[in-house]
C-alpha cells in the first residue's frame, strides 16, 4: 500500500520573512457588538507540500486575537491572504492589540491598534406615564338660556353661554347633568364665540323643578331654571 505523506516544504519557517498585515476591516467595534472582520495581509505564508501529489497548498493562519482573546477564523481567500473572522461581544473597552498566529507558531501584529469603544446610550424609556398638560384656565362664568316646559323622550335644544373676559376665546366644553333621571347625550361643546348648543334628550318621571348643570373642567357651574317635565 502507497503513503502519501504530507511534509512541510524546505526550509526553517525563520528564514522565509514574516508577512505583514495590510489592513485590517473595521478597524473598531462596540464593545457589545459582534462583528465580521477582513484581514488583508501579503508576504510569504507557511505551506505544505503533498509529495505523492505533487502539489503544494498554502497553509492558512489558524487564529485571529484581540486583546488575547482568540478568535477562529471563519475561511481565507485568495491564497491565505485575506482572512475573514467573526469577533462577537465582550472585548474591553479601549485600543487593544490585533495579531495573527500563523500555523508554524510565528505570529502577524497589526501596526495600528484596533479600538473598542463603548456601547452607545440607548435612548431613554419614554415616560410610561407622562403627566397630562394641565388645562388652562379661563376667567368666565356659565348660564343656561331659559328651558319651558319639556315632554319625556322628546328631544329639544338648550344652550348654554360663557360670559367674562375669556368668553370669546373659551373651546372647552362642559358636563351635563339632570337633577333626576337620566340626560343623553351628557356633553356639550366645543363653545364658539361664547356659547354652546346642543339638543339632549330627558328621561325622568313627570313632575316641576327639574334643572339641569353644566359644569366645565374648570369647576364654573351653571343651573338651569326649574322646569317642567311631561309624559306626553
Amino acid at each position: 500500500m502507497a503513503l502519501s505523506l504530507v511534509l512541510c516544504a524546505c526550509g526553517s519557517s525563520s528564514e522565509q520573512p514574516l508577512p505583514s498585515i495590510v489592513s485590517v476591516t473595521p478597524q473598531s467595534m462596540a464593545a457589545n457588538a459582534k462583528v465580521q472582520l477582513t484581514v488583508d495581509l501579503e508576504g510569504a505564508f507557511p505551506f505544505k507540500v503533498n509529495y505523492a501529489s505533487d502539489s503544494a497548498n498554502v497553509d492558512s493562519p489558524a487564529r485571529l486575537s484581540i486583546a488575547d482573546q482568540p478568535f477562529d477564523i471563519l475561511r481565507s481567500e485568495e491564497q491565505g491572504k485575506r482572512l475573514l473572522a467573526e469577533v462577537g461581544p465582550g472585548l474591553p473597552e479601549g485600543e487593544h492589540e490585533l495579531r495573527i498566529d500563523l500555523s508554524d507558531g510565528r505570529q502577524v501584529t497589526f501596526a495600528q491598534h484596533f479600538l473598542v469603544t463603548p456601547d452607545p446610550d440607548p435612548d431613554p424609556d419614554p415616560d410610561p406615564d407622562p403627566d397630562p398638560e394641565p388645562e388652562p384656565t379661563y376667567d368666565i362664568s356659565l348660564s343656561i338660556d331659559q328651558i319651558p316646559t319639556q315632554i319625556r323622550l322628546r328631544p329639544f335644544s338648550i344652550r348654554v353661554r360663557a360670559a367674562g373676559e375669556d368668553a370669546d376665546i373659551f373651546r372647552g366644553s362642559v358636563t351635563l347633568k339632570v337633577s333626576r333621571g337620566s340626560i343623553t347625550p351628557t356633553t356639550c361643546g366645543p363653545f364658539s364665540a361664547g356659547t354652546c348648543s346642543q339638543e339632549i334628550t330627558l328621561d325622568a318621571g313627570s313632575g316641576a323643578d327639574l334643572t339641569i348643570t353644566a359644569e366645565d373642567s374648570g369647576g364654573h357651574i351653571a343651573t338651569s331654571n326649574g322646569f317642567q317635565l311631561r309624559q306626553n
